[in-house]
């Protein structure tokens, strides 16, 4: 599905433009979605419209010209299902997104938090936990480990990344 993705924090003004957003929407959560220059509010406001038969009269074919018909403020889980969704229907869309950098410098790409540093690795270290306390386990269920079972961390760490 072709749209375009910009990275606020990729851009030396990065900020200002979040800043701006802000002050035009109200809104500093993301997805920040706007539909032909209007802004239509987050993910929950988008499903409600498309719940109700309203989203995709908004962006069917018009007189006016717009570089975009649909402009997704937030990269993450729910920005990309919507800028996807909106592409299948055939749609220009782009995708603005912005990382502050952690202290140390700690930057990602799109997808958004919970999807690079936050949900989802949390769950999949906290399955990395299960799996080693079930191998402790699995001793009493007639399993025949080695006594030299050892976990490493680093393997652990790239094959969440």
């Amino acid at each position: 599905v072709p749209f375009y993705a910009l990275e606020l924090n990729q851009l030396e003004n990065g900020g200002e433009l979040q800043e701006a957003l802000h002050e035009l929407s109200g809104q500093r959560t993301v997805p920040n979605v706007y539909i032909k220059q209007q802004h239509m509010g987050g993910c929950d406001d988008i499903m409600r419209l498309h719940s109700a038969n309203k989203l995709l009269p908004m962006v069917a074919e018009s007189t006016e010209t717009y570089d975009y018909d649909l402009v997704v403020i937030g990269g993450g889980s729910g920005g990309l299902a919507a800028s996807k969704e909106a592409g299948k229907l055939g749609k220009k869309v782009m995708v603005c997104d912005f990382v502050k950098p952690s202290p140390i410098g700690t930057t990602w790409g799109l997808g958004g938090t919970c999807v690079n540093v936050g949900c989802i690795p949390k769950k999949l270290m906290h399955q990395a936990a299960l799996l080693g306390r079930a191998l402790g386990d699995s001793k009493k269920y007639g399993w025949q480990l080695s006594d030299d079972v050892r976990h490493n961390w680093e393997t652990m760490k790239e094959g969440i990344q």
